[in-house]
């Protein structure tokens, strides 16, 4: 069974973020660790995490603010073990099948599905974009300052990953990151044909 690492960065979120594992912990593919990297957050968040009491969940505090989701993404991945890393945000949700349908694909990169939720009413999620639109690579790479790519929903062998390197920060990369987004997973994967081994 395939082992899989999510990497959570977090800050000052912990009601998102115990919502959050607890999608994590309701996974079919019970084959997992979560290493939640906290940004120099306060004692709130180690609380959430403790709240769950699931050994599988491990976090670790860096000790001074990075102020992006970059730093503790790329200290995430130096520690992840296993065969694939998810970096997942921290108030994005997966349906209990996810991970189970991303690892039918035997690729070094893979996208799931999602949908995009902007507003509530009456008490539900009203869902206003699915994603990703195409199914291959080279629609990540257009000129569109639009695109929605959330890293939440990539399945990365994690040697691929490393082999990458470190997270850049945003200001070294020509594209704003995804910002307050709140996305929940299909569980219906789209292979990109541009990256498969």
């Amino acid at each position: 069974m395939a082992q899989v690492t999510f990497v959570v960065a977090t800050y000052r979120r912990a009601d998102a973020l115990r919502s959050t594992l607890r999608s994590v912990c309701g996974q079919t593919h019970g084959d997992w660790t979560a290493l939640v990297v906290g940004d120099a957050c306060g004692d709130e968040t180690a609380e959430a995490v403790r709240s769950l009491k699931d050994p599988r969940i491990r976090y670790y505090n860096l000790p001074e603010r990075f102020g992006e989701q970059s730093g503790p993404n790329s200290a995430g991945l130096h520690m992840a073990k296993g065969d694939h890393v998810v970096f997942l945000n921290h108030d994005d949700l997966l349906l209990p099948d996810h991970l189970a349908r991303m690892l039918e694909h035997d690729a070094d990169v893979c996208f799931g599905r999602f949908a995009t939720a902007t507003r509530i009413e009456k008490g539900e999620p009203v869902f206003t974009e699915t994603g990703p639109r195409a199914t291959h690579l080279s629609a990540l790479f257009g000129s569109s300052p639009w695109a929605f790519d959330p890293s939440s929903f990539w399945l990365v062998r994690t040697a691929y990953a490393k082999a990458v390197g470190p997270w850049r920060r945003a200001a070294e990369v020509w594209r704003t990151p995804l910002r307050g987004a709140c996305a929940v997973a299909s569980g219906s994967p789209g292979r990109s044909p541009g990256c498969a081994s």
